[in-house]
């Protein structure tokens, strides 16, 4: 069930990259340069699918840590 909402996730996040991209004209003059199209959109979408969630992991990972050291303070007292 985690996978298919995760397929679905990253299915609407390429098509609205595509999308985006089109509209702020921006995919005409990638395509304007001498690189494959598939590797410009494949490095765009791997640095959004990439640095998203690293940067979840992050942020939950200080949360959790924070909450830890809070929790152990409050066994001292």
């Amino acid at each position: 069930m985690i996978k298919l909402i995760r397929l679905e996730w990253k299915k609407n996040n390429i098509a609205s990259f595509i999308v985006s991209a089109y509209k702020n004209k921006t995919m005409n003059l990638m395509f304007s340069y001498p690189i494959k199209r598939q590797k410009i959109l494949a490095a765009q979408m791997l640095a959004g699918n990439a640095v998203f969630p690293i940067i979840l992991t992050v942020i939950s990972l200080i949360f959790a840590g924070l909450s830890i050291c809070n929790a152990e303070t409050k066994d001292l007292q």
